[in-house]
């Protein structure tokens, strides 16, 4: 009699024990835990997104991946910086006032002198696209036959190659024939249109042009290596540069005044 009373309860405890059993051993359950653990711990490093879909998840992962080939070859190609050959002329005004003198041109003896009346010469050059400044730039002067490059030169064979403050010497602008100077060189003795056959220590790739105002200046470099401030400056005729005004026009006459050249096309 109690053995008959005890079978339903053992029976109710077999059917529980069967059910947490199947619970254990349900497969929709332990791929719902993946799902979650994936989601939590898959990206790693990140921060713990909950209920993402595994489309966002996707998604995420996509963005941490790095560049290919392929886009970055595209930046590569679009900073490229070309130089395109310009045809400009160099117009001269007085620094100080701002009053315009005239062009730089090749007068009839082939001299580089201000012209007051005429369009001024033609100079080429390299212009840089997409750049602000251009330094170390050669500017050529094609009908300057024998002498196609601007450059600058030893003023007289009694002065210094090297300027600076309080030193009177200077360098006069003219052109020089080839090879020229490269960029960065020290003085080197070349033969010019002013000199003749006489080289004077020469530096042809001195020019810096800001491409957005039009400005040419000039940077010399002296004998030892040194960069001094070089002033462009005038007669009201010949162009020539110096590191010291006062003490240039103390031997070389008192009339040079600086002077701003800019290009124009």
């Amino acid at each position: 009699m109690r053995s008959f009373l005890l079978l339903p309860s053992l029976v109710a405890l077999m059917l529980s024990a069967a059910s947490v059993s199947a619970v254990e051993n349900s497969p929709s359950i332990a791929s719902a835990a993946q799902i979650h653990a994936m989601r939590c711990f898959s990206l790693k490093r990140t921060p713990v997104h909950m209920n993402l879909t595994d489309t966002q998840l996707y998604t995420k992962a996509l963005t941490h991946r790095r560049p290919t080939r392929r886009a970055t070859a595209h930046q590569r190609r679009a900073s490229t910086v070309a130089d395109v050959q310009s045809s400009v002329r160099i117009d001269v005004a007085n620094m100080d006032t701002g009053y315009p003198l005239g062009s730089l041109s090749v007068d009839d003896g082939g001299r580089l002198a201000v012209d007051g009346s005429g369009p001024g010469t033609t100079f080429s050059t390299l212009t840089s696209s997409g750049s602000a400044l251009g330094t170390q730039r050669r500017i050529l002067v094609p009908s300057l036959s024998g002498f196609p490059n601007l450059g600058a030169i030893q003023y007289a064979s009694t002065d210094s190659p090297t300027l600076g403050p309080g030193l009177s010497s200077g360098v006069k602008i003219t052109g020089v024939a080839d090879p020229g100077t490269q960029p960065g060189d020290l003085p080197a003795y070349l033969e010019s249109y002013e000199s003749g056959a006489t080289s004077l220590p020469t530096e042809t790739d001195v020019w810096t042009i800001n491409y957005l105002t039009g400005v040419i200046g000039l940077q010399w470099i002296n004998p030892d290596g040194s960069i001094p401030d070089t002033t462009l400056i005038s007669n009201g005729n010949g162009i020539a540069a110096t590191g010291d005004l006062a003490a240039f026009n103390s031997v070389h006459g008192s009339g040079w005044f600086t002077v701003k050249l800019t290009r124009s096309a």
